[in-house]
């Protein structure tokens, strides 16, 4: 069974492909597509990054398995990749080599896969590999590398939660975690695999909370734990290893970095903001922070969806239990677990800045965001924006993430652009013509639209997702109408329970992802969440008779005429309806 989420990756690949078919025959051949992109990457899931001496960045692509090198201003050098091996972590030590964690998944066991280090030149030729595979004991390096061999019966454990290389190019990382233990691990070795040292850290660190290190060329240990919040450093010498500081008041913290100077960089990720500590101080202070530069509404009229989203855990939990069907509650679960709505613009829209990298002769700071929008941004250490490189175009004619098309008698074809939050026209060959919406709330702005038709008399109808209705314009963009939405928004409860109640009860749609329009006018919505079709009149009239058929109760399952998940649906000349099941 395919997601939502799924869906959403399918079609997000920021083009329109045009097919003509011929007239004698049922074939149809490609014809042109725009926009064309012009680069050769593309981010998907960059969820790493390091920067070497001369500035170059490579970037780690989890969902890909690549490994992209840049400039340090974006231009592309190269890419490679180890055929299915999936990359965890990437880290460049003064040696110049490249240093990245892989998994190789087990033929047999469990899923957790079998963890290696690679170590890599700076044009990505391998220079030495080890790691778990070969019943723990693989390692295949040049006697250049040798150095003093460990027992012959040791074997490697390693865990996928991080990597890190000390100036004298050490790779650190932690064992996987076993319920024996009364500790978590943190081994030492030399760059060829060869064991060192291991140090049991000190409580309270907890298992599975996500840890990340970087250590200073003091042998500063600095240690991020997502799991409570907080951030340790900690003093490593040849025998122990001992806490000398905390801090708190973090919430998701996902990475961390030192400069040249040994200032402190954290990714506080569900702050959606980095924060810094300089040498000479003791304490962390915002220093690159999500500036959103569309108007918001206040808390009373603020989109169902972004309430739901970004209130709290506790909110999205209340909305969760509130779905009629186990099954969706699954799917809606799965479909945003990852994905996060981006209404922000302006360069500084870190609404989940992930991994962070410090290089080059001026120390400057690069971070990678995985919203919805997959980029890598370069500051200088002042914390001012300098370049970014993505996946997202928004310019004239440009998409992120494309999702509905539809044509009018003219010949006009017009594009959902959903995370630009926009409708885009186009004539038949693919030019520009006009495009009309931004991100918001009110008459003609939207918040993710998804599906769009057009009616016999050239009527554009757009599912306005985020803001639960359907809008409806005439052929260059004029506001006609709409249907759905909250009627009442300054009527919403402030408890996240109640506020559930009242929206279940006061909005026609919870979740509409695409639309239809008969001969006659009336419109017929799939709500992805009540996983029903709605029938209405241009009046907003419900068909009340359509409601009690089975589209319009939306029984899950999967016997004639129920349904799991509907994504999309058509209207014939006889006005038979077509609904895509997926």
């Amino acid at each position: 069974m395919r997601t939502f989420k799924q869906l959403l990756w399918i079609l997000c690949l920021n083009s329109v492909v045009v097919f003509a078919a011929s007239t004698d025959k049922e074939h149809y051949v490609f014809e042109r597509l725009w926009p064309t992109l012009p680069q050769p990457w593309h981010f998907e899931r960059a969820i790493d990054l390091a920067v070497d001496q001369q500035g170059n960045v490579y970037v780690l692509n989890q969902t890909t398995r690549q490994i992209q090198k840049f400039t340090s201003n974006g231009h592309f050098i190269r890419q490679w990749r180890f055929g299915d091996d999936t990359p965890h972590e990437i880290e460049i030590g003064n040696s110049g080599n490249v240093y990245i964690l892989y998994a190789q998944e087990k033929i047999v066991g469990n899923n957790e896969g079998l963890m290696l280090i690679r170590v890599l030149s700076a044009n990505g030729e391998l220079i030495c590999e080890w790691g778990e595979i070969g019943e723990g004991q693989h390692r295949h390096c040049p006697e250049s590398l040798s150095s003093t061999l460990d027992k012959q019966d040791f074997k490697y454990n390693l865990s996928s939660e991080t990597l890190a290389v000390d100036s004298r190019d050490h790779l650190y990382l932690f064992e996987e975690y076993n319920d024996q233990n009364q500790h978590i691990i943190l081994q030492k070795f030399t760059p060829d695999g060869h064991l060192v040292h291991r140090w049991p850290i000190p409580a309270p660190i907890k298992r599975h909370k996500h840890l990340d290190i970087t250590i200073s060329p003091q042998d500063e240990l600095y240690l991020v734990y997502q799991g409570d919040g907080l951030v340790f450093k900690y003093q490593i010498t040849d025998k122990t290893i001992t806490l000398q500081q905390q801090w708190e008041g973090f919430n998701r913290p996902e990475d961390i970095a030192l400069d040249s100077h040994n200032n402190v960089y954290v990714v506080d990720r569900g702050n959606f903001r980095v924060v810094r500590k300089l040498a000479s101080m003791n304490h962390f202070e915002p220093w690159v922070f999500s500036e959103i530069e569309i108007q918001v509404p206040d808390e009373n009229e603020l989109g169902f969806l972004l309430n739901m989203f970004y209130e709290s855990p506790e909110t999205y939990a209340a909305f969760q239990n509130r779905l009629p069907v186990s099954n969706i509650r699954k799917l809606l679960d799965d479909f945003f677990k990852t994905r996060v709505l981006d209404i922000s613009t302006g360069p500084n829209e870190l609404f989940l800045p992930w991994a962070i990298a410090i290089g080059g002769s001026e120390d400057n700071i690069y971070l990678t965001n995985n919203a919805v929008n997959d980029s890598v941004r370069r500051y200088s250490p002042a914390g001012t924006f300098i370049t970014e490189w993505t996946n997202r175009a928004s310019g004239d004619g440009q998409f992120y993430l494309p999702f509905g098309i539809a044509r009018d008698s003219q010949g006009y074809l017009y594009v959902t652009d959903t995370f630009n939050h926009r409708v885009l026209k186009f004539t038949e060959k693919g030019q520009f013509i006009n495009a009309w919406g931004k991100s918001g709330f009110k008459r003609g702005e939207f918040v993710i639209p998804i599906g769009i038709t057009v009616d016999k008399e050239d009527n554009i109808y757009v599912v306005d997702t985020g803001n639960l209705r359907i809008q409806k314009f005439d052929a260059n963009g004029q506001f006609l109408a709409q249907w759905g939405g909250i009627k009442e928004p300054k009527s919403l409860p402030t408890d996240p329970n109640e506020r559930f109640e009242f929206v279940f009860k006061q909005s026609e749609f919870l979740f509409p992802i695409n639309v239809a329009v008969d001969s006659q006018g009336n419109l017929y919505v799939i709500d992805w969440i009540r996983n029903n079709v709605k029938k209405m009149s241009q009046s907003g009239q419900i068909d009340e008779a359509f409601a009690q058929s089975p589209l319009g109760l939306g029984y899950f399952g999967d016997g004639q005429g129920e349904l799991k998940s509907p994504s999309s649906l058509t209207i014939d000349p006889d006005d038979n309806i077509y609904v895509l099941d997926t």
